[in-house]
């Protein structure tokens, strides 16, 4: 069955982060199948929220793509 992997942001566990999503506490990872079932994954503690302060640096990018793999 083919699904899909999605990261959403969220600094509480129970709402979509409102700003930036390399700015959110955490990302939950969950699987989306073609049939509508979702599977909660896990949840990684961004590492690097505040790094910087300045939109677009390569090294929080850098950080947050080690951190997702799988994107």
């Amino acid at each position: 069955m083919k699904k899909m992997r999605i990261a959403l942001g969220s600094n509480d566990g129970k709402n979509i982060s409102s700003g930036h999503m390399g700015e959110a506490k955490d990302f939950y990872l969950y699987d989306l199948f073609e049939n509508g079932e979702i599977q909660f994954i896990e949840k990684r503690q961004n590492t690097s929220p505040q790094e910087g302060g300045k939109h677009g640096l390569n090294e929080k990018r850098t950080a947050i793509l080690e951190l997702l793999p799988e994107w």
